[in-house]
């Protein structure tokens, strides 16, 4: 436990204990879990769940823009990690996707959470009150077989390392807005759109992405890598002597004639008066 919370290696080692040890923890008791996070849910005020509710997005495409606008408007000097964070956003949901089709987990909707397809597998999804033999890749499916890793919650906790590398006073209503996220993907719908485990693999995979990108500064990297390469050819254009001026030269040679010579004249030398 300890090597794995060490201060170099604690921002990817952490999240990858959490997955290993979390998720098979929880996978044999998801029902259960899910059974009781709703009865908890249920209970709540109308208002904490609409509360609840409208937070699912934080996370999502329309939040990340909101907090990279008020970074740009009130704290200038850190505009250019915000590269970080399109890095971290992008990675985040395009392997989220990856082991979403490469898993082909059925949403709770079929209550069946020990059923994996992995790839080429297929499962008897309904389609016109019909079951329909499906694959993750199918367009028929759609989403339906796409539960594990939740991407909702992958994209939240990458925001939420954002937050907390860049403000760690803020670190606490950062992983309270994840916490917030993981709780609406498992209690809200009816059924829910994902089992307890779905979140805790989202939450690891996004945590230990961005983990990885906002300690090494990958975003901001690339970013002054792509504006090196702009300037060198610029650079190098503007040490490039112009045509015009080698063109009396050129001429002159084609003629036969001694290029002249560009050196200024030797400065005369008045001499001296006799009387």
């Amino acid at each position: 436990m300890e090597w794995c919370l060490a201060p170099n290696r604690r921002y990817w080692a952490g999240s990858l204990l959490l997955a290993a040890v979390a998720i098979p923890l929880a996978m044999p008791f998801d029902p259960d879990i899910r059974d009781g996070l709703m009865s908890v849910y249920g209970s709540m005020g109308g208002d904490v769940r609409r509360e609840i509710g409208a937070w699912q997005q934080y996370g999502a495409l329309v939040s990340v823009l909101v907090i990279a606008l008020v970074i740009i408007k009130l704290d200038p000097g850190k505009v250019r990690r915000l590269a970080d964070l399109a890095l971290a956003s992008v990675l985040t949901a395009t392997i989220t996707l990856v082991l979403k089709i490469f898993i082909g987990r059925p949403r709770p909707k079929y209550d069946d959470p020990f059923t994996f397809l992995w790839p080429g597998g297929q499962y008897p999804i309904v389609r016109d009150g019909k079951p329909v033999l499906a694959g993750t890749l199918d367009p028929s499916a759609g989403s339906e077989l796409w539960s594990m890793p939740s991407s909702h919650t992958s994209a939240a906790a990458a925001l939420t390392v954002f937050i907390i590398t860049l403000y760690p006073q803020l670190r606490w209503i950062a992983i309270a807005l994840l916490v917030i996220v993981i709780i609406g993907r498992t209690t809200l719908g009816n059924p829910p759109a994902h089992w307890p485990s779905d979140v805790i693999a989202g939450a690891a995979l996004g945590w230990l992405i961005a983990g990885i990108v906002m300690h090494h500064s990958l975003g901001t990297r690339l970013l002054d890598r792509v504006r090196h390469r702009k300037r060198v050819p610029d650079a190098a254009a503007g040490e490039t002597q112009p045509a015009d001026s080698m063109t009396p030269t050129i001429h002159a040679l084609q003629a036969g004639e001694p290029a002249a010579s560009h050196q200024p004249p030797a400065p005369k030398v008045k001499e001296a008066a006799h009387h």
